[in-house]
């Protein structure tokens, strides 16, 4: 036996010897035996789109002028009387046909504080409607003001959003007035036309808010303000020092003419439903809603 085992021994060698190549090709062909690699890595994402409707912040100069009252707490208010809304700078001042509302604003890297203030005598028989009732407490807790779809701004905080809109038309009687308004009223957003008969350069607008009290002017990034009284046709206006300087530039021909006129007494020549003209002592201011 042991004689047979020598004998066969070579032969056994060689076979073996032939068989290896073909069992490592097996082994790799499963996968077994071959050297460990790296995992394959997940593509990067694409970038994500963002959604429809994305709520961006908004900056100070898109919030400048007349808004009315789109939504609140995500219900739409009455279309009559409706709510007004004048926001500018450092002030916002609202009118629900009667009932008035005035606050202060200040922003701050991003973060909004809404302030209601005293408004004084009462100005209106009536009780508040719910929408005017909650209008408040909505506003003074807002902490930031987005952009929304549509051109709208939306005030928000822990009591919901007050989301405003562009009026479509100027508003002609923002207090709802019956059966029309006085014709010197000039609570709202205008825009000045023309200085002493000349209209302004193209291209360079400047826009006035008439709140109850003060006038505030935007002029690209000039801006102004003034205390004002009204008896009847006639103004009297007082300037109000800035307390943000917010442009570096001099100021253009047309802004020192509004500077000028808008001082002292200051009587409205002549007033349509969308159309005033200031007469002062300086010139004359022709301002379209």
């Amino acid at each position: 036996m042991s004689e047979l085992v020598t004998r066969l021994r070579p032969t056994m060698a060689f076979v073996l010897a032939m068989l290896a190549p073909a069992a490592c090709m097996a082994r790799d062909s499963d996968g077994a035996g071959q050297e460990e690699r790296p995992a394959a890595q997940a593509p990067d994402p694409p970038p994500q789109r963002p959604e429809r409707g994305e709520r961006t912040p908004v900056a100070p100069a898109e919030m400048f002028g007349q808004w009315r009252l789109a939504e609140l707490t995500g219900v739409p208010p009455a279309e009559a009387p409706g709510l007004h809304v004048l926001i500018g700078e450092h002030r916002i001042e609202a009118r629900s046909q009667c009932i008035p509302f005035a606050f202060t604003l200040a922003l701050e890297n991003g973060a909004a504080t809404v302030s209601e203030q005293p408004w004084g005598a009462p100005v209106c028989a009536r009780g508040r409607t719910p929408v005017e009732a909650a209008f408040p407490a909505v506003m003074t807790a807002a902490r930031r003001i987005e952009r929304r779809p549509g051109g709208r701004l939306a005030f928000v905080g822990a009591r919901g959003e007050a989301v405003f809109e562009r009026p479509q038309a100027p508003v002609a009687n923002p207090f709802a007035e019956v059966p029309g308004p006085v014709p010197w009223l000039m609570w709202g957003e205008w825009r000045v036309e023309a200085i002493d008969g000349a209209p302004l350069p193209a291209g360079q607008p400047i826009r006035l808010l008439f709140y109850a009290r003060e006038i505030e002017a935007r002029s690209g990034c000039v801006a102004m303000g003034w205390s004002y009284g009204q008896d009847g046709a006639n103004l009297t206006v007082g300037r109000e020092s800035w307390p943000h300087p917010v442009c570096e530039r001099s100021r253009s021909p047309a802004e020192r003419a509004l500077e000028a006129i808008m001082a002292g007494e200051v009587r409205i020549g002549r007033a349509s439903p969308n159309e005033r003209l200031l007469v002062g002592g300086q010139g004359t201011l022709l301002l379209r809603r």
